[in-house]
Formats: C-alpha cells, structure tokens, sequence
C-alpha cells in the first residue's frame, strides 16, 4: 500500500485521499482491473475531487465534474464506471463517457468531454503527474 497519513479500513471503502502534484496515489495492483477511485487533488490554495481509471497497466485521471450538467458524476464514493466497467457513467443523467480519454460516448453530451488530469504510472504506483 502506498503511504498516506490517512489509512484505509478492511471493511469499507478505503479514504477519499488528498494529493499534490507529484505525489503516489496508490498501486495499481490495490485497485481491481478495471476499476475507479476518487481523490482530492490539491494545487496552492485550490482543490478538486478528481477520479481514477485503472485499465490494466494504465491509468487515467479525470476531473470530478459532469460536462453537461456540471455536478459530480458519481453518487457513491470510489464509483464512476457503468455496470459492465467498460464506461464511465454519470449517475445524474446516464451520459457516458471513454475511460481512456474522456470524450462522450452516449447521453446529452454530444461533443463533450471530461477534464483530463495528467497521471503518470512509475514502478505498479499512479502519481499525480506535476
């Protein structure tokens, strides 16, 4: 597990964890495959809820925020991807979005797209890219 002063408890989620650019959010291998997790990203005074795709050896980060309706795309902590985890889903109105690189796929989206946030995966660990 990579180290967070927050720690994480067997039997629920684990934490909503704070992070700064340049910082470990977590192994790869802690996360199933596919799956999400959210995280507060913080730069200077500002912070935002971001989310986490792992897709095997891959991650990709995307702001928490619908493009169409601008609320958070989940309703659960940690979850973002449709039933079959081949989507992202915004649970506000069922908009659905690529996990790789965060275009619309379906829904009232049309030409819409989440806000990438730049990850970089090091050794099995994500980082908040710089």
């Amino acid at each position: 597990m990579v180290d967070h002063p927050d720690t994480h408890t067997p039997d629920g989620p684990p934490p909503v964890l704070t992070v700064k650019p340049g910082d470990a959010m977590c192994r790869l291998d802690e996360m199933a495959d596919p799956d999400s997790r959210a995280f507060i990203m913080q730069r200077g005074e500002e912070s935002e809820e971001i989310l986490v795709i792992r897709e095997g050896d891959e991650a990709f980060g995307y702001v928490n925020v619908c493009p169409h309706r601008f609320v958070p795309l989940n309703w659960k902590p940690h979850v973002f991807l449709n039933y079959d985890k081949t989507r992202i889903l915004c649970v506000v109105h069922a908009a659905t979005f690529d996990k790789r690189d965060g275009s619309c796929l379906g829904g009232p989206c049309p030409g819409q797209a989440l806000e990438q946030v730049a990850l970089r995966v090091e050794n099995g660990v994500i980082f908040l890219a710089d």
